[in-house]
């Protein structure tokens, strides 16, 4: 699938057009580590996936964030 930055959220897209929620939650701005359903976005402009580690990589505002493969989100800088 694809991964896309959508609205304080990154989602998910397969090529049978199903999308999922991947991080943040749609709408709901914020600057919160943790798992998947607690941990918020605040403006994801960029992002990056690295197939080795199963990481994303999110350009969040003037923060870099990452997801990792069990859906936490983690701020590095």
């Amino acid at each position: 699938g694809y991964y896309v930055s959508d609205l304080n959220a990154i989602r998910n897209v397969t090529p049978a057009g199903v999308v999922t929620t991947v991080a943040g939650i749609p709408g709901v701005t914020g600057d919160i580590d943790g798992i998947r359903g607690v941990g918020l976005l605040r403006d994801p402009r960029s992002i990056v996936f690295d197939p080795a580690a199963q990481t994303l990589f999110i350009a969040d505002g003037t923060r870099i964030r990452t997801m990792a493969p069990d859906g936490t989100l983690r701020t590095l800088v």
